[in-house]
């Protein structure tokens, strides 16, 4: 009885800390069923692809990657256009978004820096059409 109760207690405690190494970015992108949806880190001088996944009809999405070890930029990339969000750790971020702007009209929740991302990329195009 003791060994199954120690046991279930390692596995348990095994299981706590790999869900506290993980991050996970998931929601729906409405009307691109079939389109291929890439999940990349952004790095200084680079863009790397970690996944991909072609979007069921619902365009329902989930990634889960490995937590940075310091604050970095990640984002989702539709054909040509992007949504840029932040990770600063084990973090379970929600975007959700239309095919037809993607970039521009999007939904994100459980990040509240790449919350902030979002509303300086809304001001920054608001004054490029103002001011072109």
């Amino acid at each position: 009885m003791k060994k199954t109760l120690i046991v279930i207690l390692i596995v348990t405690g095994f299981i706590s800390c790999n869900r506290h190494d993980k991050f996970t970015i998931s929601g729906s992108v409405n009307g691109a069923g079939g389109e291929k949806l890439y999940f990349e880190h952004s790095e200084l001088l680079k863009t790397t692809i970690l996944d991909s996944i072609q979007l069921p009809p619902n365009g329902i999405y989930k990634f889960r990657s490995k937590r940075p070890k310091y604050p970095d930029f990640y984002r989702l990339r539709l054909m040509d256009k992007a949504i840029t969000f932040a990770v600063d750790s084990c973090e379970d971020i929600t975007i959700d978004a239309n095919s037809t702007n993607f970039a521009t009209d999007y939904t994100v929740t459980g990040s509240a820096t790449s919350q902030q991302i979002q509303k300086l990329r809304r001001s920054d195009m608001q004054l490029h059409t103002t001011f072109p």
